[in-house]
């Protein structure tokens, strides 16, 4: 393939939804896909975007947390700013993806495992915003420093997070049925019109098939 049609390992996802976006809207007769993948594009929008938002939030937070005593307001602004610049770097690669030692590998162990059990899950994308956590690190950010940034990051998102999919679940389960009697999957996915519902944030669920295929389905995995 052409240089052009290249796309970044972190980009594919979204890459592949616009495609086949744009082919269900090109194609007749496809409108219930197409709105699907419309769904899936703006949810994994919503995504990318949170991430980064999360990790430039986090790289403030530390650089800010480092006030020196009898330090003016502009003399903290900027070294805030300084502190923060050498943080944050999304093109930048994290050092163990390139064979590089990393100076505190704990560390950056504990925090990662931290993040992925305090924040939204990683991915291809989110990925690359790693860095921020490693240079912390390398940069001597004590580890209590690093973990109580990344709870008070993650803490608000995570539950407004857990709050919405919860709305979402009950909006479309609105109009009681037989399948939300159905708390085992196996019972669920057995009985005709019921689709099994699996999503991180709230438990699963049976809906009927018509509800499953109202529930964003980039965040709900249901079974056919």
């Amino acid at each position: 393939s052409s240089s052009e049609d290249r796309v970044s390992s972190r980009d594919v996802v979204i890459d592949t939804l616009r495609r086949r976006l744009a082919a269900a809207e090109e194609e007749g007769g496809r409108e219930e896909e197409a709105d699907g993948l419309r769904r899936e594009v703006k949810e994994e929008e919503r995504r990318r975007e949170e991430a980064h938002s999360l990790f430039s939030s986090l790289a403030l937070s530390l650089a800010g947390g480092r006030k020196k005593e009898g330090e003016e307001r502009e003399e903290e602004e900027e070294r805030t700013e300084e502190a923060f610049n050498r943080l944050w770097n999304p093109e930048a690669p994290v050092n163990t993806c390139h064979g590089k030692r990393v100076e505190d590998f704990e560390c950056l162990e504990a925090s990662v495992a931290l993040w992925e059990a305090t924040c939204p899950p990683l991915n291809d994308h989110s990925f690359q915003y790693l860095g921020v956590l490693q240079r912390a690190c390398d940069q001597g950010y004590p580890l209590s420093s690093l973990q109580n940034a990344i709870t008070a990051t993650c803490s608000s998102v995570t539950a407004s997070s857990v709050t919405a999919f919860s709305v979402i679940a009950s909006s479309v389960a609105s109009t009681a049925s037989p399948c939300h009697s159905l708390t085992e999957a196996a019972a669920c996915e057995a009985t005709a019109g019921c689709a099994w519902c699996q999503c991180a944030a709230v438990p699963s669920k049976c809906y009927t098939q018509a509800e499953a295929a109202k529930l964003p389905p980039a965040i709900f995995r249901c079974t056919s």
